[in-house]
């Protein structure tokens, strides 16, 4: 329950993570880059966050957790005018229940297509690139949350031009990337002494999502002069 009119954005994870154990503050950053989110602004820049910038991130993370929603399509609900009332004036658990019939867990090979949406031939070129691993359970082979979003995601993409192929080189970065995080953390991760191996896990994630955020801003800065054409 939040005491405090506002909240510094250190706060603001404090005060999710009990609910959202990933949450960073590089994270909320990147949300408000993308425009999903509009804490108020200081005369020294310091952002502060009220009840409807909290709930409405609580939203947002949400979406993305329990519905599997790109944030193009979350920004698309958000903009919505009618979606915004019923958000800011009834209990988010009204909105999330409107949304699409939450997806399980794990999902069998067989039925991914008819649950997310996704072509059964792009589901099977993103694992024959490797984007994906249909894992083995004691119910045949499944995939996992995060099969979901890739695959999701590649669907975006691909309304973009960007085909499974393509997103190869993400692959090849992102094991690139794993490996250096490994060699940086690898002993505390194999320790049997609980507390620090939570503390490696924790900052494992904290890597995870600070890399997220470089790779965005150093493509921004890439793309500079397109995307700030007049």
């Amino acid at each position: 329950m939040l005491t405090k009119k506002y909240l510094t954005i250190g706060e603001v994870v404090t005060h999710l993570r009990s609910e959202f154990n990933d949450l960073s503050i590089s994270k909320i950053r990147y949300l408000e880059d993308e425009g999903l989110i509009k804490p108020y602004r200081t005369s020294s820049g310091y952002r502060k966050f009220n009840r409807e910038d909290i709930e409405r991130l609580r939203l947002i993370l949400r979406l993305q957790r329990e519905k599997y929603l790109p944030l193009s399509i979350i920004r698309k609900n958000l903009e919505n005018p009618e979606a915004s009332r019923v958000f800011f004036e009834t209990d988010e658990a009204n909105l999330l229940e409107s949304q699409p019939e939450e997806k399980p867990e794990f999902v069998q090979t067989e039925s991914a297509s008819q649950i997310t949406g996704v072509p059964q031939s792009m589901i099977k070129e993103l694992e024959n690139f490797g984007i994906i691993h249909a894992h083995n359970s004691k119910d045949g082979r499944v995939y996992d949350q995060t099969d979901i979003e890739l695959m999701q995601l590649a669907q975006e993409f691909c309304r973009m031009g960007i085909e499974p192929r393509h997103l190869k080189i993400y692959q090849h970065f992102a094991e690139r990337e794993a490996s250096m995080f490994e060699q940086i953390l690898i002993s505390s991760l194999k320790q049997k002494k609980p507390e620090i191996k939570k503390q490696a896990t924790q900052k494992l994630k904290d890597l995870v999502e600070n890399s997220r955020q470089l790779r965005y801003l150093m493509l921004k800065n890439v793309l500079y002069d397109y995307l700030n054409e007049e």
